[in-house]
């Protein structure tokens, strides 16, 4: 378990060795990263006719067209024409809180939103098990339609990210199809960007007091931080760097940085942390270290290990 002694002073020459580690593992990362992103689209897939007809619910041949952005023509069941767009041929593909977002959209002459479906996306696969109920919120919309989750729409439980992001795109792109395909007068909107500020200062925060903690050895403030770890970043805010947080960092599928700008400082705080101070983050700040360390402090029986098993196990966190 980490302990609460003073911060070391680490030599220059053990500093400079790990700043040599950190580098290789980076440029590794990027390498791999290079790499998987061209597998990725030579894999990219292509919506095939049946896929567009079966969409559409229709049973007319769908027209295929490149202008002013790629698109299909289809003739709905009632004799109405429509037009089936994804929002990457749109030119947008918002990211959620994985990754790009891609959208299938259903849009019909009068300027109405019919159908939509969820495409592409790298999110967490069971933050998105509400996804189907939360397109159908888009049926029938009208392209004058704010669309702001919060407002207009109910967001996903537990993945706000990713649906202002579904909204993003289908608004965006529906509009593009409106103004450039049939003509129609679109509302124009400005950017708007939420910046995680709270959060962020309280990732600042943290470190700053797990720095002073550290220092004073004293057990009590360990403990307090280890209840506001564990009560306030963890299970209140939802802060805290995940393994899929990791592997999307690793795969440089990055997160929108304004809109999760704590995930950033928590991620890259607690790696410059492990550099110069050892395990700051794990041992301090992290709602999962904080979490088992207070589970371990219930006087229960305990699986005990070796001296020598605990020592190389440190070695990973510095």
């Amino acid at each position: 378990m980490p302990s609460s002694e003073p911060l070391p002073i680490i030599p220059p020459m053990k500093l400079l060795q790990r700043w040599i580690y950190v580098v290789a593992f980076v440029i590794v990362v990027l390498a791999v990263s290079f790499a998987w992103g061209l597998v990725l689209k030579a894999k990219e897939p292509r919506l095939s006719v049946n896929e567009i007809r079966l969409f559409a619910g229709t049973q007319a041949e769908p027209e295929e067209r490149g202008r002013p952005f790629h698109h299909w023509r289809v003739m709905l069941g009632d004799g109405e024409e429509a037009v089936v767009f994804t929002s990457a041929d749109a030119g947008y593909e918002p990211m959620g809180y994985g990754g790009p977002i891609n959208v299938l959209v259903l849009f019909t002459p009068d300027g109405t939103v019919e159908k939509v479906k969820l495409l592409e996306h790298m999110e967490t696969p069971s933050y998105m098990r509400g996804v189907d109920a939360f397109v159908e919120k888009f049926r029938g919309a009208p392209v004058s339609a704010p669309l702001t989750v919060g407002e207009d729409l109910d967001a996903m439980t537990r993945a706000t990210v990713s649906s202002e992001a579904i909204a993003e795109a289908v608004r965006l792109s529906a509009r593009r199809a409106a103004a450039e395909i049939y003509g129609l007068d679109v509302p124009t909107e400005k950017k708007r960007v939420s910046v995680d500020w709270a959060w962020a200062l309280a990732a600042l925060g943290f470190f700053a007091l797990a720095f002073v903690g550290r220092r004073t050895a004293v057990d009590k403030v360990r403990l307090v931080m280890l209840i506001a770890a564990a009560g306030v970043l963890g299970f209140w805010g939802g802060r805290f760097v995940a393994v899929g947080d990791v592997g999307r960092f690793a795969l440089l599928t990055l997160p929108p940085l304004l809109p999760r700008l704590s995930l950033y400082l928590l991620f890259v705080g607690g790696m410059i942390a492990a550099l110069v101070w050892g395990n700051l983050y794990c041992g301090w700040v992290c709602p999962f270290g904080a979490l088992s360390e207070l589970l371990h402090k219930i006087p229960v029986p305990k699986l005990t290990v070796s001296p020598t098993f605990a020592r190389r196990a440190a070695r990973l966190g510095w």
